[in-house]
């Protein structure tokens, strides 16, 4: 009967982490990190989420159960459950061992499984011995001899361990349960407080992010420098120089393009001095991200820096424009300011990634986030947004990224329609809709909400990421 009850509660608990893992959804408790383990490479088999064959197994073990209550004492299904009892304890307590040791995570809901594995192998075995019975290979002494062993070898430190990952991870200092007062009488935790400051600590827990990985990507250099026998310095500068030249050809067309924002008075030599300097530390920027993204992969370096928390980046219930499978393992939301220089490159990149190898890898979503110093930004949001209406809404985007000088002196409108072939009656019709200034406005709250103050600014897989994603950054995602 307890064979029956506990088969019961292991299918109720796999299922559930099914659930978890076909629907991505966070519920995991207290002091787990069910997504990262349940997504890790160990999380599935052929394609399939470990939790389905959990569920089978747990499935068939209820089936063979009720067969030998309701059997009068069946031993052949006595026999048939201790067998594949085994079999799941060995798997089981080897995913176990790399969910607490391999893996950046402790899967709460995983470990009840191992757990409820456990359990039943070890009632089947005493129920075995009490019939009296064999097992087709060994005798069953001998059998209960060996699951002593593994209880006291492998099972009961790893139930220990288990137990203290839990303690350690809920008695942190930054676990959001910790109590750190009482207002009258009612206990106030962490939690409570970081949901109070909202934005801003997440502003603050991607800075410690962003410093802990630069010091992570400092170390590594200095072991690559180490092995060459050059400086540090020397080999971060040789590598950025390989990517960070500035032709002429580049500083010609950005006068052009910015011509109207050059400063009155200011010669086009000192010009051409000040924007070799700007693009040259724009590019410097990119070739260190490629530089340290290239150098992880070759000396195979995990980056397991716990990570700020999940962003949750709300539907826009005006709707939004995106590219891919929705159900493609990297999944990126851009907040994008269509005046913002930044942002056209950011632009020109995703476009490069989107026609690569990993397009059909990526969902890729657009919001709108145009920022207060950029005088027509917003009015260029609501054009592109309603030439979407006519399926345009990507081809808009090419032509205020690549005319964005212009946003200064001439209308979006009239941008779009010299560059488009658009029906100009609803376009007007549509711009002057009170509807499609909301559906800008709601994408703009929803990122003031979720912590964002500048543009472009990446949300990749449920995190806020910092620069803009290269193809090798994204690779990484999906080794």
């Amino acid at each position: 009967m307890i064979n029956l009850l506990l088969s019961i509660l292991g299918l109720i608990n796999s299922t559930y982490l099914g659930f978890l893992s076909l629907t991505g959804a966070k519920f995991c408790g207290a002091g787990s990190l069910c997504k990262e383990v349940i997504q890790s490479s160990w999380g599935s088999l052929f394609g399939i989420p470990v939790s389905v064959f959990a569920a089978a197994y747990f499935l068939a073990m209820l089936v063979l159960a009720w067969r030998y209550v309701s059997g009068k004492q069946d031993l052949a299904a006595l026999r048939w459950q201790f067998n594949l009892s085994l079999v799941a304890l060995l798997i089981s307590s080897v995913l176990t061992i790399v969910q607490l040791v391999v893996l950046p995570g402790f899967c709460l809901f995983c470990f009840l499984n191992f757990n409820l594995v456990l359990l039943l192998f070890i009632f089947v075995a005493l129920q075995l011995r009490r019939e009296n019975g064999l097992f087709s290979i060994f005798n069953i002494e001998g059998v209960s001899k060996v699951a002593m062993i593994l209880s006291v070898s492998l099972i009961l430190p790893l139930l220990i361990f288990g137990a203290y990952k839990l303690g350690e991870l809920n008695s942190s200092s930054e676990s959001s349960l910790q109590i750190i007062s009482a207002i009258d009488g009612n206990r106030v935790t962490l939690g409570e407080l970081d949901a109070r400051l909202g934005a801003e600590m997440k502003k603050l827990d991607l800075q410690r992010y962003n410093m802990r990985k630069q010091a992570l990507e400092r170390m590594v250099i200095e072991s690559e420098a180490k092995k060459s026998g050059a400086g540090f310095n020397q080999i971060l500068e040789e590598a950025v120089a390989r990517y960070s030249t500035v032709t002429d050809e580049e500083i010609d067309d950005f006068y052009r393009d910015y011509k109207s924002q050059i400063p009155a008075g200011m010669t086009k030599a000192q010009a051409r001095a000040q924007i070799n300097a700007f693009l040259t530390n724009n590019k410097k920027q990119s070739a260190y991200q490629r530089f340290i993204d290239e150098l992880f992969i070759s000396k195979g370096i995990k980056n397991n820096i716990p990570r700020p928390g999940q962003v949750t980046v709300k539907r826009n219930p005006s709707g939004s424009y995106s590219i891919g499978n929705p159900n493609a393992p990297i999944r990126i939301v851009e907040f994008s300011d269509l005046q913002c220089p930044y942002c056209s490159k950011a632009h020109n990149a995703m476009k490069e990634i989107l026609k690569s190898d990993l397009k059909d890898q990526i969902y890729f979503e657009f919001r709108h986030f145009p920022l207060s110093m950029h005088e027509s930004a917003f009015d260029a949001a609501i054009a592109a947004h309603c030439a979407g209406k006519q399926d345009k809404f990507w081809e808009a985007l090419d032509v205020f990224f690549s005319q964005q000088s212009k946003l200064k002196t001439t209308q979006p409108k009239a941008m779009l329609t010299a560059a488009l072939t658009l029906d100009v009656a609803v376009l007007e019709a549509c711009i002057k809709d009170p509807k499609s200034k909301s559906a800008i406005q709601i994408d703009q709250q929803i990122g003031i909400d979720i912590g964002i103050n500048a543009t472009p600014t990446f949300i990749i897989n449920d995190r806020q990421e910092s620069g803009i994603p290269t193809e090798t950054s994204l690779r990484r995602l999906i080794q």
